[in-house]
């Protein structure tokens, strides 16, 4: 069984946030109450999030 991903993007502070996250990176603080992940990245990187189709099709809420 898939787990369900979700992205929330935040362009001003570069955060990404994820729900229910396949694999927890080493980098992220994790809520553990709600197993909110969140990484901080580079410009470059959020651009490439932001414009990449793989993560828009696994955004499920």
């Amino acid at each position: 069984m898939v787990k369900k991903l979700c992205f929330w993007m935040f362009k001003q502070e570069r955060d990404l946030i994820f729900y229910d996250p396949v694999e927890k990176s080493p980098d992220a603080f994790v809520d553990e109450n709600s197993s909110v992940q969140v990484i901080h990245v580079s410009d470059q990187e959020f651009d490439h999030y932001a414009n990449s189709s793989s993560w828009k099709s696994k955004r499920l809420c």
